[in-house]
């Protein structure tokens, strides 16, 4: 439940650092529009993007990956139509959106990585008896 909670709050900040740099255009009316905002991308991300991702495999495997970024500017751009308050002014703001978002949560999202438990040394190896070791064939 930490990890989702987590990465949504990375989601709301890295909304709200592409929201506050104003050669992209994007804005809002108050800051409950940019959590709102956070959410229902976290929610189109969590199920429409996978669909989108399977439907244009093809376009994403040409371009090298690069369509990955219009879909993620698609995204964008639809949450900014469907929560009031949020304002995506075009598809150029939101690619530029987009990849911001993208790189912020990606540098707040470093420390997300789980921890491994921390094993011990290895135990120590033995010698087998002579003759019942591994042969060598030269």
């Amino acid at each position: 439940m930490f990890h989702v909670l987590w990465r949504w709050i990375v989601l709301c900040i890295a909304v709200f650092v592409a929201a506050h740099l104003s050669f992209l255009g994007i804005s809002y009316d108050r800051w409950q529009d940019v959590v709102v905002a956070a959410l229902v991308l976290s929610m189109v991300n969590t199920f429409v993007r996978p669909i989108l991702m399977i439907f244009t495999l093809p376009l994403i495997f040409f371009s090298l990956g690069l369509f990955v970024l219009v879909i993620n500017a698609l995204l964008l751009y639809f949450v900014g139509w469907a929560v009031q308050g949020f304002h995506v002014p075009g598809f150029l703001s939101a690619m530029g959106g987009s990849i911001i978002i993208s790189l912020v949560s990606m540098l707040l999202g470093a420390n997300l990585k789980r921890k491994q438990p921390q094993q011990g040394p290895p135990p120590p190896r033995s010698n087998p008896p002579p003759g019942q070791g591994p042969i060598i064939d030269i």
